[in-house]
């Protein structure tokens, strides 16, 4: 709506500089036409070209303006990242921090997990507890959507791979209360485990909430 009113607005502008000057000059050679000496085509090619200043000035308001709000949508895509980035961020800290300080855990590996890497490297944290290697996988906000239309099949038939090889007893794929669990990812994550062998498929769980309430169900499910 803003952008058509400030559209409409710089064409009035436009149009009303335009038939300003074109009254001007008419009026002007109408009265000194003999001092003057413009003919009919003289005046209508000085029209012209007043109408293309008039044009050109507001091809460059509307480029100025038009770069303008690119510059701000950026900025504020870029702000909206660094948040999502942030939010995940302290998501997992919090998460794996409660998995660190558990008294029956040992940490075996910390730090960004990669859903297209294989070993360790695929999971964001790697803990040692009732002698089963337990990998965590933390996920946020936008980017179940991401993962779920762009390398979900790699990514889950990675880590069916790594149980299957006793690189991991169990993987969990955590979300944060905020987001909970993405619709769309779950459906995707619930339809490969059925792909696979019920062995590996019943080692792969799907959990949300605070860091608080996913340690407590990790440690049910261990008991």
């Amino acid at each position: 709506m803003e952008k058509s009113i400030f559209y409409k607005l710089l064409i009035t502008i436009a149009v009303s500089f335009a038939l300003g000057v074109i009254i001007v000059i008419v009026t002007e050679n109408y009265i000194l036409s003999e001092r003057t000496g413009f003919d009919t085509f003289g005046i209508i090619g000085l029209i012209f070209s007043v109408v293309f200043a008039g044009v050109s000035i507001v091809s460059v308001i509307t480029a100025i303006s038009l770069g303008r709000r690119l510059k701000k949508e950026k900025m504020e895509s870029a702000g909206k990242r660094e948040e999502i980035k942030k939010q995940y961020d302290r998501f997992k800290e919090n998460v794996l921090l409660k998995f660190i300080n558990y008294d029956k855990s040992k940490t075996l590996r910390i730090g960004d997990g990669n859903i297209k890497e294989k070993g360790v490297n695929i999971v964001d944290g790697l803990f040692e507890i009732n002698n089963s290697k337990l990998g965590i996988c933390a996920f946020t906000g936008s980017f179940m959507d991401k993962i779920a239309s762009d390398g979900l099949d790699e990514f889950l038939n990675n880590i069916a791979s790594e149980i299957a090889d006793h690189t991991f007893d169990m993987v969990y794929l955590v979300f944060d209360e905020l987001s909970g669990i993405n619709e769309k990812f779950e459906k995707a994550v619930l339809k490969l485990k059925k792909l696979y062998k019920k062995e590996i498929s019943d080692k792969i769980f799907i959990i949300y909430g605070t860091p608080e309430e996913i340690t407590e169900k990790v440690k049910n499910n261990l008991e």
